[in-house]
């Protein structure tokens, strides 16, 4: 109904929200300011990709069109799901299925014992979060216990499957599945053919970003460490000292462990794309709570769609994608049943209270908000008499309450139990626990303040608040959302839909003034979407309605333009192209050169199961390995004061041996830096005692001996005075003292065979007269990557060694000596040995 029933009050409302339409369009350019050519995200290979993904697509919906095949719109969307299947995997989307279809069979039965009364119905969306949600309460168990086996976990997940076909369930429910196909098919054929092709077109775009290899920093530190162990010794250790995070809230990575240990892969991708179906068909049915138009609804989920942050979250395992999904199902369980609390949308909303908290610990804000939403709810509908609820109900509730007790706050016991405290390593300034420093961690990147600047800032400043360029977050959510909740107020048409803006507004708000982080925010960005549906609404009827109405679907269109043309800003891996990671050979390939520790944790879990291994400060990627991973950063405080204390080659022996330490990783991309301790001395350690293994993507993988190992000298000059004459005419001179001075000019020192040796080490005396700038050293090979290192001149005197794999295959090098930045330089001595 409307507030105004005055038509002229009622024209003038229309006229302004045209207005504020044309405003938001122009505030974009406008907040951009001067443009520069940086701000195109788009690489010649990811726009090739995009162009052809559109192509694709326009083309086989106008096949499907002119051919006239029936029920064309559910076969174009069959074609994408089984294109997206494929390309992650049969094997993953097999298991990620199974999973789905089990923790339904599992919810369905708990509601079909305990309440009665609504059986007739498929609860979809109930069923799936008391099944997920108990399966998380069993296998939370499990995982402390060497129990975690394929087979255990097959047997288990057929168990509901079983019981639902001997009780007839799918029988009793076919009628009513093949009503909701029917329903789907109607919709779909309701749906302007061209408004469905863009969204197969967007949403598969960004879909296509799971086909994405599993490279993000977090998820190789911590959240694939559960797979990793249940897969190889089938228990978890939770071993904090190696890895602070592993007693953090840890539903997500329980759940892709489980799906990925029936996968026999990391399945990663496939419970991504399970969450996201389930995320868009939740959103669906909550736009139909504020608007019957069916294309005007899909546009709204198109335009979440092109949320650039939507695809980022689609490649990892953070948390808010999980966030988003249950945020969504609650406040569609919350709005669209009339029931009482005793009834199965009461004990799935406790179920997804629980989950919320057993995801992330900022969760918990965003269960109470639904759980009041849902308090909220029955007192407003407290005139609907309901009937009283049967001893049955009442003790599937108190079940599912129990249940959900131990989801939500397991994790925060075990951290109570292996450090002292629940929250661990937040707010540890008050628990004290001897595992982490006595403060409140946060991380103050990303504090810039509570204003409506910063708000501002979080879409045209968005690199301050997010790990990416600017303009990525979104403008939706800045232009049109405010103006959407004006709507809504103003014509309040459904009433439930105002109701939205509790979880909205509490979790946003909570989490805005707790830290200003884009990725926070996500959760609430598919209510926030489905909010701006209020955009449809207008005053007139007849021709200016329908203007109006044309005017809102304009405007969601250009935004969502917008966040396409800034779309691969948003995190530098889609510096790649989604269709490149098809196939996996492309994946392995990316993978080599950027997250090369993936692969050598591999082999040393095939080849030396327990073996320790120590990681680079700035590389911990060690959540793929069997063995305890050792890290030298705030990871692992312990282990990085101890390293931190290290002063010489005793020092550093006695360090590897305490960690048990067998392999070493060492990333070449580092400029060697004499005032690094630890790391001058583990490098001149290695030079000795690592035998260099193998190189990728600029790492390189050592075995540690007992024993030195013998180097061959191929190279070794101390004396540059025979090299006088050759260097005549060149910036390269040799003093009176036998010494080469040289500068920024590349100079071939030597040529040498190698012997077919699979190790050289390079060892140089050096001399920096004006500090500053830095040596290069350099050695070619005729067949591989060049050895190419920075040495900083920032003492007097240097003399590094550095022990390196010669590429398979290499029958030459040649030894070059050069600068950068750098005043003349003195080389005394240089060396290349072959082992």
């Amino acid at each position: 109904m409307l507030i105004f029933r005055k038509r002229p009050v009622n024209s003038q409302i229309d006229i302004v929200k045209l207005v504020c339409l044309l405003l938001a369009i122009a505030l974009i350019p406008i907040g951009i300011g001067t443009w520069d050519t940086g701000y195109m995200y788009w690489g010649e290979r990811n726009l090739l990709d995009f162009l052809l993904w559109i192509v694709f697509c326009s083309a086989l919906a106008f096949i499907l069109k002119v051919a006239k095949v029936r029920a064309a719109p559910m076969v174009l969307i069959g074609l994408l799901l089984l294109y997206l299947a494929v390309g992650i995997g049969l094997g993953q989307t097999a298991a990620a299925l199974y999973f789905w279809v089990s923790s339904y069979c599992l919810g369905r039965l708990i509601s079909f014992a305990g309440f009665r009364h609504e059986r007739a119905r498929l609860m979809l969306v109930e069923s799936l979060v008391l099944g997920v949600g108990t399966y998380i309460a069993l296998f939370g168990l499990l995982i402390h216990f060497p129990v975690n086996y394929v087979i255990v976990y097959m047997a288990i997940l057929a168990i509901p499957v079983l019981l639902a076909c001997l009780l007839k369930l799918p029988s009793l429910y076919l009628q009513r599945a093949g009503l909701a196909w029917q329903g789907a098919h109607t919709r779909c054929n309701g749906i302007s053919y061209r408004v469905l092709v863009l969204a197969v077109i967007v949403i598969g775009y960004v879909a296509r970003f799971a086909f994405f290899p599993t490279m993000n920093y977090d998820d190789n530190t911590t959240h694939l460490r559960m797979w990793s162990l249940l897969s190889a010794r089938h228990v978890f250790d939770f071993d904090i000292r190696a890895q602070i995070w592993l007693v953090a809230p840890f539903a997500v990575d329980l759940l892709h462990g489980v799906i990925s240990l029936l996968a026999q892969d990391d399945a990663r991708a496939g419970m991504n794309l399970t969450l996201l179906s389930f995320l868009l068909y939740c959103m669906w049915k909550l736009t139909g709570l504020m608007n019957r138009r069916l294309n005007e609804r899909l546009l709204l989920i198109i335009l979440f769609a092109t949320t650039p942050l939507l695809a980022s979250l689609l490649t990892g395992l953070q948390t808010e994608l999980m966030l988003a999904v249950l945020a969504t199902a609650g406040t569609l369980l919350v709005l669209s049943r009339r029931q009482g609390l005793i009834s199965t949308r009461g004990s799935a909303l406790v179920m997804i209270a629980a989950l919320c908290m057993a995801t992330k610990l900022p969760g918990a804000v965003l269960g109470l908000a639904l759980l009041a939403a849902l308090l909220l709810e029955r007192f407003l509908q407290r005139k609907h008499v309901l009937p009283a609820p049967q001893r049955s109900q009442w003790l599937a509730l108190m079940t599912v309450f129990l249940i959900a007790s131990f989801v939500a706050f397991h994790s925060y016991f075990v951290a109570w139990q292996v450090t002292g405290n629940p929250l661990f390593p937040l707010y540890n300034g008050y628990f004290k626990s001897p595992f982490f420093g006595p403060y409140n961690f946060l991380d103050t990147r990303y504090v810039t303040g509570v204003s409506w600047k910063s708000y501002w800032e979080l879409f045209f400043n968005t690199s301050r608040h997010y790990e990416s360029r600017d303009f990525v977050a979104g403008f939706q959510y800045l232009l049109l959302l405010p103006l959407a909740i004006v709507m809504l107020l103003i014509f309040r048409r459904a009433r439930p839909a105002v109701r939205i803006l509790l979880p909205l507004l509490v979790f946003g708000l909570v989490m805005f003034f707790a830290v200003q982080y884009w990725r926070y925010l996500f959760p609430v960005l598919p209510l926030a979407s489905v909010l701006i549906g209020a955009l449809f609404y207008s005053g007139h009827t007849g021709a200016l309605h329908a203007r109006s109405r044309r005017a809102a679907a304009m405007t969601i269109l250009i935004f969502g333009g917008v966040n396409m043309f800034f779309y691969p800003g948003i995190s530098w891996h889609f510096e790649n192209s989604a269709g490149d990671f098809y196939s996996q050979q492309k994946r392995d390939e990316v993978l080599a050169q950027l997250m090369p520790e993936k692969f050598f944790n591999a082999r040393i879990n095939q080849e030396a199961p327990g073996a320790g291994v120590l990681y680079e400060d700035g590389r911990p990627f060690g959540a793929t390995l069997v063995a305890s991973p050792t890290y030298v950063n705030w990871y692992a405080p312990a282990t990085s004061v101890q390293a931190g204390a290290v002063r010489s080659a005793e020092d550093m022996a006695l360090f590897l041996r305490q960690h048990k330490i067998n392999y070493v990783y060492w990333d070449l991309s580092q400029v060697i830096d004499e005032a690094n301790p630890y790391r001058s001395i583990l490098r001149e350690y290695l030079s000795r005692y690592g035998e260099p293994l193998s190189v990728k993507g600029g790492v390189v993988l050592y075995r540690l001996h007992e024993a030195p190992l013998q180097y061959r000298d191929v190279v070794r000059i101390v004396d540059f005075s025979p090299y006088a004459g050759a260097l005549a005419g060149t910036p390269v001179n040799v003093s009176a003292a036998g010494e080469l001075l040289f500068g920024t000019t590349p100079f071939v020192l030597k040529e040498f065979d190698t012997g077919l040796a699979s190790a050289a080490r390079y060892s140089a005396r050096l001399a920096c007269p004006g500090k500053g700038g830095s040596v290069i050293a350099q050695i070619n090979w005729d067949i591989g990557p060049v050895y190419y290192r920075l040495i900083s001149c920032n003492k007097d005197e240097l003399e590094v060694s550095e022990a390196i794999p010669v590429p398979v295959g290499a029958k030459r090098g040649t030894l070059y000596v050069t600068s950068r930045d750098a005043a003349p330089l003195m080389m005394r001595e240089v060396a290349v040995g072959l082992n």
